[in-house]
């Protein structure tokens, strides 16, 4: 998708863009009310990417829609360096920076790139995905990674988890979801929190996978043993369960198809309160708990806030779309990614304060990637010809 005011040559396409993003004609911020932003700078890259970007203490790690790896500079939008890694997109929703490395996945393979010099460092092939012809490695399309201090955890398709050293990729363990023999599973979300890994997943219900049904597991992070597991009924023919969960306190809280929010018990995995589904669409994104807060797209063209121990509605505020992707919870905000436009709400009264938008999209589907903000206030995110980092006033 190119637009009339971008230029061939990579000179005036970086000029260009900027005018465009900055000028008040482009109209690439749109407030809904006080609160407006400003554009820090612009990234160009080619094509967008999908995984939320990740950080260090200088850089963002941006993935672009050509299968290569950037970093830009925080303070001013430079390249650092780009390292082309794949011949197709990445498929992961989360990059992971952790212990001066960056980790990418898509396919059935994991990439480990030093983060100060570009180079990749080493490479994993995912475990086989089932029994299931054609064999060969569990994709990662779709999941979303975790990593603590040490350990990046893996989740693919096959319903396999892989823990990996974050410096050499060596591999400490692997487990896989053992449901029923032949049938299609896949491992889409993990967490972990202090001494234990929770993860989420789908299993067909029949052979031919008109229905599937969810799953959740806590394992011990450092050998992999299963601690409890419980699954959940086949309520859709799509993925069971997809989201990473969230901790708090003694909950660990999960999304299911529909819009269904439930707290578990994070020790044994028994329901401590669940909300009914309302939704009208379908609903993509994951819950995210910050404050004692729980905030979701319920699929009912809202987002929602509840409290985190008991389930009660705090607030809800109508945008009218679908999420595309997870939210974001910076300090101040809620950010939702939906298609075109990045949607903005205040974070204490859900009063929608802003609307972004890309002039640049001429029908072609999502043109945002899923938001990073920082502890500074600033937001990153991907679009369709660069990645913007802005900040809400």
């Amino acid at each position: 998708m190119k637009s009339p005011c971008f230029a061939r040559s990579r000179g005036v396409l970086v000029s260009a863009l900027w005018l465009c993003l900055t000028s008040a004609s482009c109209d690439w911020f749109r407030s809904a009310g006080p609160g407006d932003g400003d554009v820090l700078w612009v990234s160009p890259h080619q094509n967008l990417g999908w995984p939320q970007p990740a950080l260090d203490s200088t850089r963002v790690f941006v993935v672009d829609g050509t299968g290569a790896l950037r970093a830009v500079v925080r303070a001013n939008g430079g390249e650092a360096w780009r390292t082309q890694l794949a011949q197709r997109p990445f498929l992961t929703y989360r990059l992971i920076s952790a212990r001066g490395m960056v980790i990418a996945g898509t396919d059935g393979l994991v990439f480990g790139v030093d983060g100060r010099s570009g180079q990749m460092r080493w490479q994993y092939v995912t475990p086989t995905d089932s029994q299931l012809p054609p064999l060969g490695p569990g994709s990662l399309g779709s999941t979303r990674m975790h990593a603590d201090s040490s350990t990046v955890y893996i989740p693919a398709m096959g319903g396999t988890i892989s823990a990996l050293d974050i410096v050499s990729g060596a591999l400490r363990w692997t487990w896989r979801w053992r449901g029923a023999e032949g049938r299609r599973r896949g491992t889409n979300s993990v967490r972990v929190h202090g001494d234990t890994l929770y993860a989420v997943g789908w299993e067909f219900v029949d052979e031919l996978g008109g229905r599937s049904g969810g799953w959740i597991v806590a394992l011990d992070a450092r050998t992999g043993r299963q601690l409890w597991s419980r699954s959940f009924p086949a309520v859709t023919s799509g993925v069971g369960a997809e989201g990473q969960p969230a901790v708090h306190g003694d909950l660990v809280l999960m999304t299911l198809p529909g819009g269904i929010v439930m707290a578990l018990d994070r020790y044994s995995g028994s329901t401590r309160w669940e909300r009914a589904s309302t939704a009208i669409r379908g609903s993509f994104s994951q819950v995210e708990v910050r404050g004692g807060v729980v905030y979701f797209d319920g699929g009912d063209e809202h987002v929602h806030a509840v409290d985190a121990m008991t389930g009660a509605e705090i607030w809800r505020s109508r945008y009218g779309l679908q999420s595309v992707f997870d939210l974001t919870v910076s300090e101040k905000h809620v950010l939702i990614s939906a298609k075109i436009e990045l949607v903005v709400f205040d974070r204490r009264t859900g009063r929608r304060v802003a609307t972004w938008v890309d002039p640049t999209d001429r029908g072609g589907g999502s043109l945002f990637g899923i938001p990073l903000a920082d502890e500074a206030g600033r937001v990153f995110v991907s679009g369709g010809q660069g990645l913007v980092c802005f900040r809400l006033r």
